[in-house]
């Protein structure tokens, strides 16, 4: 699908799973994750195609039947907290009981999306819908 954006130097497009609200994720445990993101688009160069995307901003949280936040990957550079480096914040769903690190930006290297997804089933149970769900996300 070709984004309808106006030739520039780029636009940032927010992509929101499911309107930016939770989605239930299939497995053992009653796990939802929702998924914000921006994504600078502009006009490719000659001969990759039309539109060149890139990452500019992210949110990806994993939280239990409950609603409780268990970890959040962000990168939200410009935005209004002081980290602007791409971090991990572990929530009161994790039942890590120190209080520092509820608050905490602890740093990551950038992750995407294809990372959370792995951990969610690696490491959560999530039962993926595809067979060959490892391979689709290491393209």
């Amino acid at each position: 699908m070709t984004p309808h954006v106006r030739p520039g130097p780029y636009t940032l497009v927010d992509v929101l799973l499911n309107k930016g609200e939770p989605v239930r994720l299939r497995g053992r445990e009653r796990l939802h994750l929702r998924v914000r993101m921006r994504v600078r688009v502009s006009q490719a160069e000659p001969p990759r195609g039309l539109w060149d995307a890139a990452t500019a901003a992210y949110e990806y949280r994993l939280s239990d039947g409950d609603g409780r936040e268990i970890l959040a990957y962000h990168w939200h550079p410009g935005g209004q907290s002081h980290a602007e480096t791409p971090h991990l914040h572990l929530g009161v769903g994790a039942e890590i009981g120190r209080a520092e690190l509820l608050t905490a930006h602890l740093p990551t290297g950038s992750v995407a999306i294809q990372s959370v997804l792995r951990l969610a089933v690696e490491s959560f149970g999530v039962e993926p819908a595809r067979r060959d769900w490892s391979r689709v996300l290491g393209e």
